[in-house]
């Protein structure tokens, strides 16, 4: 997952980048030990409401800063090629290394969930045959969490899981290659000049355009589909819509960040202080209103417009703080390498893939130790990076490198 050619290296976003990719094995680690996620792969019998405040902050900003930092680097990297050259470095890297995961370490995840529910599990080979040929099945599909509960065969079927991520912006940098493609018929592409500044008030500007526009797309969505829904669109592409716009909004947020010289001749405005208050009051506000959804959800009463309207403000408004308060972090206090950053940022990639087969593997194998459920989350969460890490560094990066290809 690392990029190159912004107009200087930038260390604190490979930091940034690497350590959000941590966070989503903390998260994944987390969801195991919820009070509220029987639908997940391995449900250990203790669970705390911790996790559940844990899960639910990091959930909230971790994916959509993703898309912004993957946005900030994507127009650099295409202005250094030419189109094709772009999409074919972007379907080698991320393309073949998400198709094999999908068919080869996907599977691993639902066929826990198959293992630890049936009462006669069928064999992996047995399990990986199904699931391999439901891929077959093209059609548009829109389900939620409780569908899986309430019919286990849907777990069997082919789905990205947590490599929705992969396609997803595999889409975006087509999307934006022929785009960009477009606009270059028309006018000169422009490069950022060193030097080149934007004012504090075209940033706060952009922020506010940026967030506002998103929340009202995030409510008119959430309006028709309900916020935990998600999307399988004929096997290609997997998400959930209420959170697309947050996605492509930031993807954007990124493009234009890089083109404005925001992190490289500018400091992001505001106080760090002020961002992070701002972030907690935000998250706050965001606990209470998951909270109420969940009880309209469970009660299967229609949820009112205003709390669709607040959710998505909230929300939308919660990723930009906490975005712009890392970044800012980030930049003024983290900008700076060491050796094992750099291991770590070149690994993220790899760990965003290998890591939840191994996540899971794991919670099965410690349900039945008798230690606490802290405990158990620290050592998987160690054990599962440790070996995502391990598996990258030591075979996966001398491979491509033998190979010739650019990680």
């Amino acid at each position: 997952m690392i990029n190159n050619g912004s107009q200087k290296r930038l260390v604190f976003l490979d930091n940034l980048r690497y350590s959000i990719v941590l966070l989503v094995v903390v998260l994944h680690v987390g969801l195991g030990y919820l009070n509220a996620a029987s639908w997940w792969y391995v449900v250990d019998p203790n669970s705390s409401g911790f996790f559940d405040i844990l899960v639910f902050t990091l959930d909230s900003f971790m994916m959509p800063a993703l898309f912004f930092i993957a946005g900030y680097f994507v127009l650099p990297s295409l202005q250094r090629r030419t189109n094709r050259a772009f999409l074919e470095a972007k379907l080698t890297r991320l393309g073949i290394p998400w198709l094999l995961g999908v068919f080869f370490l996907v599977p691993v995840m639902p066929y826990f969930y198959h293992f630890t529910r049936a009462t006669t599990p069928l064999s992996f080979w047995e399990f990986w045959q199904g699931f391999v040929k439901s891929v077959g099945d093209f059609q548009m599909i829109l389900g939620d969490s409780s569908d899986f509960i309430n019919d286990a065969n849907l777990m069997n079927h082919f789905s990205h899981h947590h490599l929705w991520f992969i396609s997803l912006l595999l889409f975006f940098f087509i999307g934006f290659t022929l785009l960009y493609q477009v606009k270059s018929q028309f006018s000169a592409a422009t490069i950022p000049r060193d030097g080149e500044k934007t004012s504090t008030q075209s940033i706060w500007i952009a922020l506010l355009a940026t967030g506002f526009v998103i929340s009202l797309s995030v409510i008119v969505v959430n309006y028709f589909i309900s916020a935990i829904a998600w999307a399988n669109i004929y096997n290609v592409l997997m998400f959930q819509p209420v959170r697309f716009p947050l996605y492509l909004g930031l993807f954007g947020l990124g493009i234009y960040a890089y083109s404005k010289n925001w992190l490289t001749q500018h400091d992001l405005p505001g106080y760090l202080v002020v961002w992070l208050i701002v972030s907690v009051l935000l998250l706050l506000a965001l606990l209470g209103v998951i909270s109420n959804l969940i009880e309209f959800i469970k009660s299967g009463v229609a949820i009112p417009f205003w709390l669709i309207a607040i959710h998505g403000f909230v929300r939308t408004f919660l990723v930009l703080t906490v975005l712009v308060f890392l970044l800012s972090l980030t930049q003024r206090y983290w900008n700076r390498s060491s050796k094992i950053g750099q291991n770590l940022a070149a690994s993220s990639y790899d760990i965003y893939i290998l890591h939840l087969p191994i996540v899971v593997i794991l919670q099965y194998l410690f349900i039945s130790v008798d230690i606490a459920i802290f405990f158990k989350f620290v050592v998987i969460f160690l054990l599962s990076t440790l070996l995502s890490y391990g598996i990258s560094h030591y075979l996966i990066i001398p491979f491509l490198k033998k190979c010739h290809f650019k990680v």
